[in-house]
């Protein structure tokens, strides 16, 4: 009797290491979904890393929207710059209240 309930206790253990696995892996794709929909792999550095300064960095996103908008006004390539500015903010903003949200929720 006392080995049948070692046995359901090891099969128990077994069980809850594999849906630990699952959950994971679940929560790591909607990670990953959640994060391209917000543009956020720029954040985590996926792509290759940035040369050069924050002047540098400057210069080089001042000429994108530049060659991209080559008619526009100053005042509308400021408002694009404004624009793209805010909207990285608010897709970090976004990732930084899941972490925040994801710490709560684990210190439970």
């Amino acid at each position: 009797m006392d080995f049948r309930f070692l046995r359901v206790l090891e099969l128990l253990k077994e069980w809850i290491s594999v849906a630990v696995a699952l959950v994971t892996v679940l929560v790591a794709i909607l990670t990953f979904l959640r994060a391209r929909q917000v543009g956020g792999w720029k954040a985590f550095g996926l792509g290759p890393a940035p040369q050069g300064d924050a002047e540098t960095t400057a210069e080089n996103i001042k000429r994108l929207i530049a060659e991209a908008v080559p008619g526009a006004s100053p005042e509308s390539k400021q408002y694009l710059l404004l624009k793209e500015y805010h909207a990285q903010g608010i897709a970090q903003s976004k990732i930084s209240f899941w972490f925040w949200s994801l710490r709560r929720w684990a210190s439970r």
